[in-house]
């Protein structure tokens, strides 16, 4: 008998129409190994399913055959975002059906962790809903069920909510204990884990406080680099080659130089070939560190830029000098060509959006075109426990916007933004994916995944063999030609300031 079996949910729907198209796309879910980890040290048996890029039908059966073999004390509920929530109430209940006295827990601090009496509400077959980090709140329910102790007692102590009889019982001191000390993940609890581009954690926390983000709420906290190679080592390791692709996972990559040197001078003593990725900031990512990046093994930064508009980045909290930040990014950008690293510009369209915002974005790309490799682009969705979610309305009032509470929306509980009286929620979807073809190519956008996002053993082929099954709804062009079109057509839209706008646009779904 498996102490906790630890199931990720599938997500049921997608936030851009080619997320779930390539099925060598899977990610690991590193917070359910970070417990499944720290529960192990303290001698709780656990495991980890997880049924990403199966249909519906074989997850549930896989995850429930799973359940059946491993016959677990408590089974956890891994529910991080609101495209998995629906996939809760089926998962739960049929969990509940076949195995009537298993504790049902749900977790997932940046979804259902901020709305628990609405979990409970809506998903009768789960008993605990977790906020914050799991590690040591799931601990003290394994002790707990362990001495036979009612869980209710945890609720003075952990960010908890219990279903008791028809009442809840909660913490109301609204407080999350912090995991304290970053861990070697061990990979052999994560089932199939070969099948997963590897991920490790390399730090929690960030000190910014952006308007859109729920991940700026606590102290920052990272390893050191012979923490970080020593546990790179033994991952490649476990996948049989050094030769592999990383996602180094934290919200904010912040390495100092000297921390920067130890790690390139440890990768080449130890004769390691890996590659890794991670995501950072304008502001935080020095000029000066791009070789020292290189040199540690680094291939790709997903880097938050968000917006060429002065208006929107103040808007969102992002700077308080645009202007400096701007002219920032363009030198980081053309280092970064020059010493071979990949910068994937993130890009949000923003509450209060309108032509004369994006043509600033545009122009921006337009004028770095030569020196840009890869762009994501996508506009807001309003998450709950966010300081957005309070403030949003009086944004979007100003410029005939609203928030999207319709439909599907609702049940997951995440909110589209029709940003604008001019630019709706499907609009600027649409145009994030047409600004993606626009600046750039299929082997441009294959090269920045592969480097952490893509499965091992994937190959270009494999990729191309799904891409021409769905062409359309990739946000890069087949060709520079195709990109240059593109690209001359979204210039002459934006110059003329054509608009449309559609209310109903939000409730079109993306069913995977």
């Amino acid at each position: 008998m498996l102490d906790l079996a630890l199931v990720s949910l599938p997500m049921c729907s997608s936030k851009k129409q080619s997320d779930n198209i390539l099925p060598f796309a899977e990610r690991m879910n590193f917070g359910l190994l970070s417990i499944a980890t720290y529960v192990e040290q303290h001698g709780f048996s656990s495991n980890i399913y997880d049924p990403q890029c199966t249909t519906d039908d074989q997850a549930l059966a896989g995850c429930m055959h799973w359940l059946e073999s491993v016959r677990p004390k408590v089974v956890a509920l891994s529910c991080i975002s609101g495209f998995s929530y629906e996939n809760l109430p089926r998962y739960s209940q049929k969990i509940r059906e076949q195995f009537p006295d298993v504790l049902i827990v749900a977790g997932g601090q940046d979804h259902v962790g901020k709305i628990p009496e609405t979990v409970l509400f809506e998903c009768p077959a789960v008993d605990v809903v977790t906020g914050g980090e799991g590690e040591y709140v799931t601990l003290a329910l394994l002790e707990c069920v362990n001495r036979g102790n009612s869980v209710e007692s945890l609720c003075s102590a952990f960010e908890l909510t219990v279903r008791s009889g028809h009442e809840l019982v909660k913490n109301t001191k609204h407080f999350s204990q912090y995991f304290d000390k970053l861990q070697p993940l061990d990979f052999r609890l994560y089932t199939d884990y070969e099948r997963f581009p590897p991920s490790i954690e390399i730090a929690r926390g960030c000190p910014f406080k952006c308007n859109f983000c729920s991940n700026g709420n606590r102290s920052y906290l990272k390893k050191s680099p012979l923490e970080v190679i020593d546990e790179v080592e033994t991952v490649c390791g476990l996948y049989g080659t050094s030769d592999i692709s990383f996602y180094f996972q934290t919200p904010l990559m912040k390495m100092t130089d000297p921390e920067l040197r130890l790690l390139a001078s440890e990768r080449e003593k130890r004769a390691l070939a890996f590659s890794w990725r991670s995501q950072t900031r304008i502001d935080t990512l020095h000029v000066e560190q791009l070789e020292l990046l290189k040199r540690a093994g680094c291939g790709a930064l997903d880097l938050g830029f968000e917006s060429a508009s002065p208006e929107m980045l103040l808007a969102m909290g992002k700077t308080k000098n645009p202007e400096q930040y701007i002219a920032k990014a363009e030198v980081l950008l053309k280092e970064a060509k020059r010493v071979g690293i990949i910068l994937k510009l993130n890009i949000l369209f923003y509450a209060g959006e309108r032509t004369e915002t994006l043509r600033e974005t545009f122009e921006f790309l337009e004028r770095n075109s030569n020196v840009i490799h890869s762009i994501s682009a996508y506009p807001l969705l309003v998450f709950p426990g966010t300081y957005l979610e309070m403030k949003i309305e009086e944004t979007l009032d100003s410029h005939g916007g609203a928030v999207c509470r319709d439909g599907q929306w609702v049940k997951r509980h995440i909110y589209p933004v029709d940003s604008s009286r001019e630019w709706s929620y499907q609009r600027l979807s649409d145009f994030g994916v047409k600004l993606g073809k626009a600046f750039q190519t299929s082997n441009e956008y294959y090269a920045q995944r592969a480097c952490g996002y893509y499965a091992p053993r994937s190959t270009y082929d494999d990729f191309m063999k799904y891409v021409d099954r769905a062409e359309d709804v990739f946000p890069f062009s087949m060709c520079d030609m195709e990109m240059y079109v593109h690209r001359k057509e979204l210039g002459e839209m934006l110059a003329v300031g054509q608009s449309g706008f559609s209310r109903s646009s939000c409730m079109q779904l993306i069913v995977t």
